[in-house]
């Protein structure tokens, strides 16, 4: 699964594995899947699997890099995202994307479609489009200058609170 991952962004990431199928990633450059967003463009492939609960399981180092050109468009997916599906008790740090285009029905965002990680250092730059219900309104986020993002699923609802300067706000839930 995740040398399919590896060989999507070019070589430009270094992932390893454990013996228990916990994979880590860490990119090396810079990474252009597309330059061109249309229905010619090579499709993307989540990393971890909303529908078919197959999370990713695993820290991933961005580096500081950027991964641009991403392409998804299928409006019964759910669990979209450079991450389509991330699990308990790992992090993503220090990674951006720009330039991508996420159409899927729920559980859509640039960075995370569904996320129970750590999340710090990450970002969403310019020209990302998201279409979907339930979108997690990151930009928003991201110009408040949080340090960092709190997905907390419970039994009922699902909370979603950032921290800027300090103090822990929460948004309006989602429909």
């Amino acid at each position: 699964f995740m040398q399919n991952v590896a060989a999507e962004l070019g070589g430009a990431i270094y992932m390893s594995s454990t013996a228990n199928y916990n994979v880590s990633g860490k990119l090396v450059s810079n990474i252009i899947v597309n330059t061109t967003l249309d229905e010619n463009a090579r499709p993307w492939t989540p990393i971890g699997l909303y529908n078919s609960y197959r999370s990713y399981c695993g820290d991933f180092d961005g580096n500081g890099y950027t991964i641009s050109g991403l392409y998804f468009k299928d409006a019964e997916a759910s669990g979209v995202g450079l991450f389509g599906y991330t699990d308990y008790n790992y992090r993503v740090k220090n990674v951006g994307i720009e330039n991508c285009y996420f159409e899927g029905k729920d559980y859509v965002g640039g960075l995370f479609g569904y996320a129970s990680t750590e999340i710090s250092n990450c970002f969403v730059g310019k020209d990302v489009t998201v279409i979907g219900e339930g979108n997690i309104d990151y930009e928003a986020i991201i110009k408040e200058k949080a340090s960092d993002i709190h997905l907390e699923p419970f039994e009922k609802e699902f909370k979603i609170r950032y921290r800027v300067d300090g103090a822990l706000y929460e948004m309006a839930p989602h429909p």
